[in-house]
């Protein structure tokens, strides 16, 4: 590596660069989860990309993306070129990998700027002269603090500080948390918002994802509760086999829970978390509960977000995320502790940014799905507080706002 590193960066130096051409990098989970240029309103990049596909000033660019598709290039260049034909896109392919391979690091090197997803990526070999930014993946919920204790945390700083011109965030907070754990300067953080949360100040399409659900099950569908648990790697497939709550749900307080949910014509979808171990978890076989993976139609998480009524999480960044949709929030913390002393959080105690029900047992949950979809609302007020103390721009213009600052320096 001492030996390529220089020689990378000699290649870089005899290449020739334009300020319209940018490279981007989106996240390598969207590989497990089938998110692309197309169905792309998960992953900061591809909203990025989306967005200045649509803004003619961006007329006579070169965007080279990297994909994990390799059989629908074509069609990524089609859906490109149906958008805006007046943008070159070159599509390059990636098996999953938290490094560019060398096709990758040629194309990086006739940019002046580039995109990526997250810190992971290796741009040890840009120049000064290249804007290099990370859009950002989350809003810390969970603790990464571990690094402070790793005797590699100081080659880490190093490796993000070299390769990173810019970190997005979302908020102030956000900003010092991450660069407490990732060891990015602060002079690189801000705080523009993720273009991935524009969508929550979007109309919603005809083709909505409650009518579309409604017509493949056969059932009226008026509200939707979305359910997103964290990944637990303490779940294997020697695990005891849960429900997909983590705490016992027997026949009757599934019953109970599906009577809730039919009589306010709302459906439970759940995602698990895409490296989740999923062999240990029961699916149900209610028509009420649904896994994301069995949705027979396009969509991704921050579609169905942008409809969901009701947002079921535990220690994820989506909480964030979802307080743009100034909806309730239940908290599913029945592992609390051991998840505290194993991974840890940013936050203790926790309950002090938590603007939702806390449950930890099938009863409490049932109860907290009937209350708040009966219209009740307590944590309103609360979750006003915490959004904005979290989320410092409210106007569905993220995208806008990083490429008039980023682009522009």
């Amino acid at each position: 590596m001492h030996i390529i590193h220089p020689c990378l960066r000699i290649i870089n130096r005899c290449t020739p660069k334009s300020g319209k051409n940018i490279f981007f990098l989106p996240h390598h989970n969207c590989k497990h989860d089938n998110y692309d240029v197309i169905n792309y309103g998960a992953d900061n990049t591809l909203c990025l990309i989306n967005y200045m596909l649509r803004e003619k000033r961006y007329n006579g660019y070169t965007f080279y993306i990297v994909h994990y598709e390799k059989e629908r290039e074509q069609e990524y260049i089609s859906y490109c070129r149906q958008i805006n034909p007046a943008v070159n896109c070159i599509f390059l392919y990636a098996a999953v990998t938290q490094r560019p391979v060398f096709k990758h690091l040629i194309a990086f090197y006739h940019c002046q700027y580039a995109f990526a997803s997250d810190v992971y990526y290796n741009f040890t070999s840009k120049l000064r002269s290249q804007t290099v930014t990370s859009l950002g993946y989350f809003t810390p919920f969970k603790s990464d603090e571990r690094h402070l204790t790793d005797k590699r945390f100081d080659q880490l700083r190093e490796y993000y500080n070299r390769s990173y011109s810019y970190q997005i965030t979302t908020s102030k907070i956000s900003s010092h948390i991450q660069c407490v754990d990732k060891g990015l300067y602060w002079n690189r953080h801000l705080a523009l918002g993720f273009p991935r949360n524009d969508i929550f100040y979007a109309p919603i399409p005809d083709n909505s994802i409650a009518g579309q659900l409604a017509a493949y099950l056969q059932i009226p569908v008026k509200k939707i509760i979305l359910y997103t648990p964290t990944y637990r790697d303490y779940d294997t497939s020697e695990s005891e086999k849960r429900s997909v709550f983590g705490f016992a749900m027997d026949k009757q307080s599934m019953a109970s829970l599906s009577a809730v949910m039919d009589k306010e014509k709302a459906i439970l979808i759940y995602k698990l978390h895409p490296w989740q171990e999923q062999s240990c978890i029961i699916d149900s076989d209610s028509k009420r509960l649904l896994n994301y993976r069995n949705i027979p139609f396009t969509c991704n998480l921050y579609t169905i977000m942008a409809e969901t009524d009701v947002l079921i999480t535990d220690y994820t960044s989506t909480y964030f995320d979802f307080l743009h949709r100034d909806k309730p929030v239940i908290f599913n913390f029945y592992d609390l502790e051991r998840y505290e002393s194993l991974r840890g959080l940013s936050y203790q105690p926790v309950e002090c940014i938590t603007a939702g029900h806390i449950v930890t047992n099938a009863t409490e949950m049932i109860t907290a799905v009937q209350e708040l979809l009966s219209g009740k609302d307590p944590y309103r007020e609360k979750r006003s507080e915490i959004h904005r103390l979290f989320n410092y721009h409210h106007d569905g213009n993220s995208a806008k706002r990083i490429c008039q600052q980023i682009l522009a320096k």
